[in-house]
């Protein structure tokens, strides 16, 4: 998935709860300027980066990440084919272990 991608679903999932660019920005420590070159795909994140926004957003971080938006997933859109691809379960289950693993150390060094 390319950052432009990445930024369109960042941008939905702020336009869908109501938040400004200033707000993410805020919470992000970041300008309006940052962000809009974040939505647009011009900046790319880190994972610490990108677990803040999908935490601040409301979302699982496969949101940003995936291949298919979670709505389609909520849908039941998905084969089971789609489902079964054991690389792609373990790449997912993976990702999501190291996003937990870096979050939990952020906060522990906040503590």
């Amino acid at each position: 998935m390319d950052g432009k991608e990445v930024g369109d679903r960042i941008r939905r999932a702020r336009e869908e709860i109501g938040l400004s660019q200033e707000q993410l920005g805020r919470f992000m420590d970041r300008s309006h300027a940052a962000i809009s070159d974040m939505e647009r795909g011009k900046t790319k994140l880190g994972i610490s980066d990108l677990t803040k926004v999908a935490r601040f957003l409301q979302k699982d971080i496969s949101y940003f990440i995936g291949t298919t938006p979670s709505a389609v997933y909520r849908r039941g859109e998905l084969t089971q084919t789609d489902i079964a691809r054991k690389e792609v379960r373990s790449a997912i289950e993976d990702f999501r272990r190291y996003a937990r693993l870096l979050a939990e150390k952020e906060e522990s060094r906040k503590q």
